[in-house]
């Protein structure tokens, strides 16, 4: 846009408005600078605190084991981060770790500053070790919480114990985790011996000294009792959890801390709590295998007994050999037998598998069998698919009430997951049982076969064959026995430390930014109040104020823009909020000059820098997009801009074809836009009115009829010189761009006169560099934002 003097002349005059205030420049600095210096002397100062714990697999630790027995069942599972940063910063866990510290009271001690003086308003807050004494509560009693209690230690022996009264509070039960209804808080005022219980219905504890308490002679120390309900969410609320990076699988807990020494204890709990959480997980599935292993061996174990004592009494009482020819028929019966066995085998791990989903058939059991001994895989299937159900269901209780909609789908899941497993059992244990018929049925028949061997080794046969049964059945229970409690054994969590909590960078309070806006806030202050005061000034702002200074017609509203950057021949951004303005001005402009086969439209303005040559240009453009023949004259031979707004030379131009140095075709310049055409202004010459006088212009002028559908002339402003009176004979209609917040009224005054004069044709004005926010409302620019956009 074009240089503005004028606002140049005011903002000078401001400024000598501020140098003669100067008092009140000072005196904001030292009230600001002053209130920044005791923000930051009062804040504490708060550092990042950080860890870090590593996830793994879900089966680290036992993977190398497993793989080596080749027995057990395993699923690698890959553990989620995003899971386990919403688990490890769960109420819950952090629940967990508070209870493993002491962090039921809060120390607090008020140190000898200045700041002090004016009450306690710089407040440290330290941990128990750091501390001259700690305080014992007694869990079962009634404490007034988060009130300050004062003390003061008088010697060895005595202390004094000071509350002041007429606070609102609550009472609070640490055992039972519940507070009372809001109450108002006695005022307590007593000497009390130290190791000794302080009673009272709304305190009871005991004060034990630390050692070194005696360099904290004077100083004044107060404790407060904490909610663990309370602690536990603010903790929550500070936690920050997030991976390293994105592929990365270790997690950076994080915490904004006054008090460091307690959050990076608060942090190396929580971590040990989560992997031992963890680890404890994995030791009850270990343990359940087990119990199962040991149940199925005991059963085995008599079945054996059993069969050992026939075997030896029928020995003890007959003696039976078996020939070769007998052996070959009792080892297709052996190879039968033990076909058999892994069929009963099966056949009862099925039925305790089918037992056991069938007694937990309630929900809010997470009853999930093992599956060791199940050959079908669409059943182990399932069973892991019913495991992650319950993890599922159990991460939402994390967060979520039992009766939650959240809950439901996962609960109907689980219902409907526990049937098909059921139903698939009982098809399986058939099968199973068919198996075992045909088997039989098979021995059966080698049986009738051997008929002449005599009754007494058969019977023999048949003891061996049970008593061998049994006893394959139990070395291969107490070798899977022995393989779980291996597992168990060495089972290790699948997440870990990395980094303890260390200490990082200083966060809070930012003292430079703190003194900066303080500084800017002095300056600030005292310039919008001047400012404000000066508001009242006489330029145009809005439409309203044009229709109620002039009779002239409207033609449309420019909102406001940047400049060379909203030059539409330049930036293609055709459905921009400008665009959208000219081609409301193009269609009213239509109307303006109905009737004229080739419209020569003038646009000029009152002074310089508002408007009229980015009128023109985009006017221009938006005719040629609509499909007409436009070009654009620049006939402002004094201050040319057409060139330098749409980068091009401006060697050969409209002075030099009208002095007769440059033919028409050599100064006509196309755009890249279609139908765009430009003749810039040329050398700047010595005598512009003079030029525009001659006949040349007259002939320029009509030639041009001849070729465009619209020719557009930007004009000098109509103030300062007097082209503008020689072309207005060109012109079908006449454009008087009026800039917001920048054209002054009283030049609507000389506009008026040349109107109602009739000196002008067809006179209509433009409003330019409107903001559309201040007139509609503060929201209207992001309500619009998304309909005016880039192509």
């Amino acid at each position: 846009m074009k240089q503005r003097p004028e606002t140049q002349i005011d903002l000078k005059k401001l400024f000598f408005k501020f140098v003669a205030k100067w008092y009140y420049f000072l005196a904001a600095l030292i009230l600001c600078v002053g209130i920044a210096y005791i923000y930051n002397k009062i804040q504490n100062p708060v550092y990042a605190v950080n860890a870090t714990i590593l996830l793994e697999n879900e089966n680290a630790g036992q993977r190398g084991t497993s793989e080596l027995l080749g027995v057990v069942e395993t699923q690698k599972k890959v553990i989620e981060v995003e899971d386990q940063i919403g688990l490890i910063t769960s109420f819950d866990m952090i629940e967990k770790a508070i209870e493993r510290l002491d962090y039921g009271v809060s120390y607090y001690i008020v140190p000898d500053a200045w700041i002090n003086t004016f009450g306690d308003l710089k407040v440290e807050e330290r941990i128990s070790d750091n501390y001259p004494f700690k305080i014992v509560l007694n869990p079962e009693a009634n404490q007034l919480l988060n009130t300050p209690i004062y003390i003061r230690i008088l010697s060895k022996n005595k202390f004094q114990l000071s509350v002041e009264g007429g606070q609102t509070t609550k009472l609070y039960n640490i055992s039972t985790n519940k507070t009372s209804a809001e109450i108002e808080s006695p005022e307590i005022n007593k000497i009390v011996t130290i190791n000794e219980p302080f009673q009272d219905k709304h305190l009871n504890f005991k004060l034990f000294l630390n050692e070194g308490h005696e360099e904290y002679t004077g100083k004044k120390f107060y404790f407060e009792v904490n909610n663990k309900n309370n602690l536990t969410k603010n903790y929550q609320k500070r936690l920050k959890a997030k991976a390293i990076s994105r592929e990365s699988r270790i997690i950076d807990l994080q915490l904004e801390s006054p008090v460091v020494d307690k959050d990076m204890k608060f942090l190396d709990t929580l971590v040990s709590v989560f992997t031992e959480t963890d680890l404890i997980e994995k030791r009850q599935t270990s343990i359940k295998t087990i119990e199962y292993i040991q149940t199925q061996l005991a059963d085995v174990s008599k079945q054996l007994a059993t069969a050992e004592n026939d075997l030896t009494s029928y020995r003890s009482n007959r003696q039976t050999d078996v020939t070769v020819d007998r052996m070959n028929v009792y080892d297709k019966i052996d190879q039968f037998n033990a076909e058999k066995q892994q069929i009963a085998s099966r056949i009862r791990t099925y039925t305790d598998v089918l037992n056991y989903m069938e007694r937990n058939q309630d929900v809010a059991t997470n009853a999930v069998p093992a599956t060791s001994g199940i050959d079908s895989p669409v059943i182990i299937t399932q069973v892991n698919e019913l495991a992650n159900l319950y993890q599922q269901k159990q991460k939402l209780l994390l967060t979520l009430k039992p009766d939650h909609p959240s809950i439901q789908p996962v609960e109907t899941e689980i219902v409907s997951r526990r049937r098909s497993i059921i139903s698939n059992l009982r098809e399986g244990l058939a099968a199973r049982r068919q198996d075992l018929r045909s088997v039989e049925q098979r021995i059966g028949a080698l049986y009738g076969n051997i008929n002449r061997i005599p009754e007494n080794e058969s019977q023999l046969r048949n003891l061996q064959q049970r008593y061998e049964y049994n006893d394959q059945t139990r070395n291969y229970l107490q070798e899977k026995l022995a393989e779980a409690q291996i597992l168990l054994a060495t089972n290790t969590a699948s997440k870990r430390p990395v980094d303890k909590a260390k200490v990082g960078e200083k966060t809070a309070p930012k003292t430079n930014a703190i003194f900066l806006i303080a500084i800017l806030a002095g300056l600030c202050l005292p310039a919008i109040g001047i400012t404000v005061a000066d508001m009242f000034d006489d330029t145009i702002k809005t439409k309203e104020e044009v229709k109620n200074a002039t009779n002239i017609p409207i033609l449309g509203m420019i909102g406001h823009s940047d400049g060379k950057n909203a030059i539409l021949a330049r930036t293609d951004n055709y459905k921009s909020s400008v665009s959208e303005s000219f081609r409301s001005l193009r269609v009213n402009l239509q109307y303006l000059v109905a009737g004229t086969e080739h419209k020569t439209i003038g646009i000029t303005s009152s002074a310089s820098g508002e408007g009229k040559t980015f009128c023109a240009i985009n006017l221009s453009t938006v005719l040629a997009l609509s499909g007409k023949k436009t070009i654009l004259i620049d006939t402002d031979l004094r201050k040319p801009k057409v060139a330098s707004y749409l980068g091009m030379k401006n060697m050969a131009g409209l002075s030099s074809y009208l002095i007769r140095n440059s033919k028409l075709d050599e100064i006509v310049q196309p755009t890249k836009i279609k139908n765009f055409d430009v003749i810039t202004s040329g050398p700047t010459p010595p005598n512009p009115v003079e030029l525009v006088e001659l006949d040349e212009m007259r002939e320029l002028i009509m030639r041009l009829k001849l070729e465009y559908d619209y020719i557009i002339i930007d004009t000098p402003p109509i103030s300062y010189v007097a082209e503008y009176m020689v072309l207005k004979e060109y012109m079908d209609a006449n454009i008087f761009v009026i800039r917001a917040n920048y054209t002054r009224k009283p030049v609507l005054e000389m506009v008026n006169e040349l109107y109602e004069s009739k000196t002008l044709h067809n006179l209509s004005i433009v409003l330019n560099d409107i903001n559309f926010s201040e007139m509609y409302g503060f929201d209207y620019r992001s309500k619009t934002r998304g309909y005016y956009q880039k192509a």
